[in-house]
């Protein structure tokens, strides 16, 4: 093995040739980031090329009797000096170049290489533009094109169900190409854009350039952003990005050049950890299989001092790719040397490469298009930051377009498998000014409520309770309890089940209510129309209660028929009036058709609630119960006709709808408590001396109908 790094001696570098006509010695090139942002991925890439070319010396199937030498110059991550590097190197002689990093490195390289006839094999640039032939005739990967990535960004978007998303992008070639493929695929897909951001690369993460970049990302209230760059510049966009609080709700989908575990070789690991958790991203193929696991075996057992970055399994991304390119290049070299070609004859090694290149490396079957690119196959990957040896995960691969979720399920930043909404979901949470209002005041009803109740029930043998029926006022105090439960499903995050149950809750809130009082009602109207006089006694509930569960089941039986064949589901909303949110709501197949079903029962129950106390107003029973039914009945009423159609209005303003919809309810519920229990606790707890019913100068009871007396 020989290797060298910068200028070799010149006697290393002789092309001498053995008596069978094979070249002794055949000098290859290597461009690799050892500094710059690419550095952390190119150090160990670099030692990449160096293995594989003492296992090529190694092998003696493969260029037998000639000994491959390598040299490695450092392109500093720079289209500028990645180009000086290259030209030093055809100076020297190479027939071949393995590289660049970056597409940006290599398509200066690959404007060059043509005058030379050299060659080029990149282990990891995937810009599209480096597909055209006529521009870049001697150029080849080992790794797919982004014109492929770029799309299948869109496809996995799609597949997850977001409709919009946010780009950022460093302003080089690579971070342009990808986000204009994504965009093409995307705008396809109906995928809005919230924002379209870039920043040049190389930039710091003080970068006034960078800071303004995530600024209107995050200002555009995207939650998907979609990141196209190299490693260096992701991390100083997470370092950003969580300092202005984007990475406390965002999703990334990123590219290649950030999917990588080298992202978090950095001093502050772990906080970069944390920004990026739940990321999605793409990869070439993962490298497998026998040969890869050989290698990796290989690999750890490396002395770092000797081989940068190797001596452990943490291995770059690209470093089998690496390893391949190597590879490639060397089997076509071999070819040209069986054949009895010269391996300077740039066009034949060219030719060689592109036409002839078909082996098994570390990446899988390793092949070449017309256009000198690799298949696109890729690997999608997920990390989450569950632990310290968090690290990306396969969750599925993707070859042209087709994509086999099959790995490890996708866990999100919340540690869900629930994919998250592309924009913010707009609900009325608990911690809100609103929800922390209605469910205080709720809460107080509750208890309110119950501790009436247990009030009247400790006195429910005496005269103002017995004559307003104990079951009657427990009945009609558990639809209170259940119409302040209301603020508890409509409060915070909708789900399926939440959902059901508001149907349930408005509709027992109603009927119990609802239901008692006319059952009252009835009974006192008939009781005065169809009788001179009556003595008090207990009135039977059985018959009444009869009539409130036949009242019930007019609202129950189509509420059954609802739930068990259509159910309400949660649902997202595209009616919000800003593009960066959506509305949660629930709904479900026919749900105007049972709202507008429920909705004239309601209003004709709220109709026949009216009619009987209007034919009851001038009526004053014992205690005066016919009179606080009325007002009871008229304010429920009154409060319906103005809340329902603020409701229909309020729709699509969720926070509005909210507020309406449980001061309407919270309204009325305590109206009915107010009215129907108030004067009873009034007499039982301050004047416990009115609780008789009125007689007579005679003792007997009496009842009056205006100022006419009935008697018995």
């Amino acid at each position: 093995f020989i290797f060298f790094r910068g200028k070799p001696p010149p006697q290393s570098v002789c092309n001498t040739t053995r008596p069978d006509g094979r070249p002794s010695s055949i000098l290859i090139g290597g461009l690799f980031p050892e500094s710059g942002t690419l550095a952390n991925g190119g150090i160990p890439r670099a030692s990449a090329f160096r293995i594989a070319i003492e296992d090529i010396n190694d092998d003696n199937c493969l260029l037998p009797g000639t000994t491959l030498v390598g040299i490695l110059n450092d392109t500093e991550t720079s289209p500028v000096e990645g180009l000086r590097s290259f030209l030093y190197l055809a100076d020297e002689g190479i027939t071949g170049v393995i590289g660049a990093a970056s597409s940006s490195v290599s398509r200066a390289v690959a404007v060059a290489c043509p005058l030379f006839e050299t060659p080029q094999i990149s282990y990891s640039s995937t810009l599209s533009e480096l597909s055209q032939k006529s521009t870049y005739p001697f150029f080849s990967r080992v790794v797919p094109s982004d014109a492929f990535q770029g799309q299948l960004l869109a496809i996995i978007a799609n597949d997850l169900g977001w409709d919009r998303v946010a780009t950022i992008s460093t302003s080089n070639a690579y971070g342009v190409s990808i986000i204009e493929q994504f965009t093409n695929r995307a705008s396809a897909l109906s995928i809005a854009f919230l924002s379209s951001q870039t920043f040049p690369p190389d930039e710091n993460e003080d970068s006034p350039l960078l800071e303004d970049a995530v600024r209107l990302t995050k200002s555009s209230g995207a939650r998907i952003i979609v990141v196209a760059m190299v490693l260096g510049d992701a991390q100083n966009f997470l370092r950003v990005a969580r300092r202005q609080g984007l990475t406390e709700y965002a999703t990334f989908l990123v590219t290649d050049g950030v999917a990588q575990d080298a992202l978090f070789e950095a001093d502050d690991a772990d906080e970069l950890r944390e920004a990026a958790s739940g990321m999605i991203g793409t990869t070439p193929i993962e490298a497998s299989g026998e040969l890869y696991d050989a290698f990796v075996a290989d690999w750890v057992t490396r002395d770092p001092s000797e081989y940068p970055g190797a001596g452990n399994d943490d291995i770059n991304t690209f470093v089998p790719f690496t390893y391949d390119a190597t590879y490639a290049l060397a089997w076509a070299l071999d070819r040209l040397v069986r054949k009895g070609i010269d391996v300077y004859n740039g066009t034949a090694l060219l030719d060689s490469v592109q036409n002839g290149t078909n082996f098994v490396g570390l990446t899988g079957n390793v092949t070449f298009d017309e256009n000198g690119d690799r298949s696109a196959i890729y690997t999608i990957l997920n990390f989450y930051d569950s632990d310290d040896d968090a690290t990306f995960v396969a969750v599925g691969d993707a070859e042209q377009g087709e994509i086999d979720y099959s790995g490890e399920p996708i866990i999100f930043r919340d540690g869900s498998t629930d994919p998250p909404d592309a924009a913010e979901r707009v609900f009325v949470a608990y911690d809100d000014a609103q929800g922390i209002a209605m469910v205080a005041l709720c809460c107080a009803g509750i208890v309110i409520t119950i501790l009436c109740t247990i009030r009247m029930m400790v006195g429910k043998n005496t005269p103002i309770i017995v004559y307003a029926s104990p079951n009657f006022i427990l009945l009609i105090n558990l639809g209170i309890v259940i119409g302040f439960c209301n603020v508890f499903v409509w409060t915070g995050e909708p789900t399926d089940s939440l959902c059901l149950a508001r149907p349930w809750l408005l509709v027992l809130n109603f009927v119990l209510i609802f239901g008692n009082l006319y059952a009252k009602a009835g009974r006192i109207y008939h009781l005065l129309h169809q009788r001179k006089s009556f003595v008090f006694k207990p009135i039977k509930d059985t018959t009444l209660f009869g009539y409130v569960c036949l009242y019930s089941l007019v609202f129950i039986i189509p509420l059954i028929v609802w739930t068990a064949a259509y159910p309400l589901e949660v649902d997202r909303s595209d009616d919000n009036p800003d593009n960066d949110k959506v509305n949660i709501k629930c709904s479900g197949d026919n749900a105007e058709v049972f709202l507008g079903l429920f909705l004239g029962l309601v209003g004709l129950s709220l109709i026949f609630g009216v009619f009987i106390s209007y034919l009851n107003r001038n009526f004053h029973d014992f205690f005066s119960e016919i009179q606080y039914v009325g007002y009871t009945l008229y304010t429920v009423t009154i409060t319906c006709c103005v809340v329902l159609p603020m409701l229909f209005i309020l729709e699509d303003e969720p926070d509005a709808f909210y507020i309406v919809l449980m001061l309407g309810l919270i309204f009325a519920n305590f109206a009915t408590l107010l009215f129907l229990f108030t004067p009873k606790l009034y007499i039982l707890v301050l004047h416990p001396s009115q609780n008789a019913p009125p007689t007579d100068e005679g003792g007997r009871l009496q009842t009056q109908r205006s100022a006419l007396s009935v008697h018995q």
